[in-house]
């Protein structure tokens, strides 16, 4: 489902948070920077093939990464709301 939205919108950079599954490297057309961390879960970045990603950072948490194309940082990070029990 991810994958047809995904080619439909035709998104050229996206910033994806809860990220559980790996199994994004499968999207066609696009390259996926993974960060799951230690709680199976993460961020991650996507990119058409057409934009390389430079300088890519990870948080060991998982729940944050940035990377850089022609000088603009993308940052994404999960900020949790503070209401769910984070271990």
């Amino acid at each position: 489902m991810l994958n047809e939205f995904i080619h439909k919108q035709e998104f050229d950079i996206l910033l994806l948070q809860e990220v559980t599954h790996t199994d994004l490297e499968m999207i066609r057309g696009y390259k996926a920077h993974l960060n799951v961390g230690i709680h199976k879960r993460g961020t991650a970045i996507l990119t058409t093939e057409q934009i390389p990603l430079t300088n890519i950072t990870r948080l060991p948490s998982g729940r944050g990464m940035a990377a850089c194309y022609r000088g603009v940082w993308f940052v994404n990070l999960h900020a949790p709301s503070g209401t769910a029990n984070i271990q």
